[in-house]
């Protein structure tokens, strides 16, 4: 159920007191203020996300299931701001191109495959795989030292 709506008798109404918060979230973001600054000055304590995701639903412009709380002009206008935001975002002059640093890569680890060992000559045959396999990791023995 998004914000500033309850469920009342079956049916879906407007909280009156979150739609006044709605509303204060659409109204703070066309005064310029961030997204993160929205958070705390509505006291909501969100991530810029959740604030991102009221000021995109198109929920409050009303629908056969979901009364309205905003008008059409004020999420347009919303709609434009963010996209305007957006775009300067990605503008050189804001130093800020949303391009991301490759991680540094760390060093990979060189795996050595040991090839110091010997193994003794199979002598017997087992039906049982598991068996079989026993055995042959029996016969491997580590090489000494000048044996070739």
């Amino acid at each position: 159920m998004p914000r500033g709506y309850k469920i009342e008798n079956g049916k879906v109404v407007i909280d009156t007191e979150e739609e006044a918060l709605v509303k204060r979230i659409f109204e703070l973001y066309l005064s310029g203020m961030s997204l993160d600054r929205i958070s705390e000055e509505t006291g909501l304590g969100l991530t810029h996300g959740p604030i991102s995701r009221i000021l995109a639903n198109e929920k409050y412009l009303g629908d056969d299931f979901y009364p309205a709380i905003i008008s059409r002009e004020l999420f347009d206008e919303v709609a434009k701001v963010r996209k305007e935001r957006l775009l300067d975002l990605r503008t050189p002059k804001s130093g800020r191109t949303y391009k991301r640093k490759p991680a540094p890569r760390k060093p990979r680890k060189v795996w050595s495959i040991r090839s110091d060992f010997v193994m003794g000559k199979v002598v017997t045959s087992y039906n049982n795989p598991f068996q079989q396999a026993e055995y042959l990791y029996s016969l491997i023995e580590g090489k000494e030292q000048g044996h070739e």
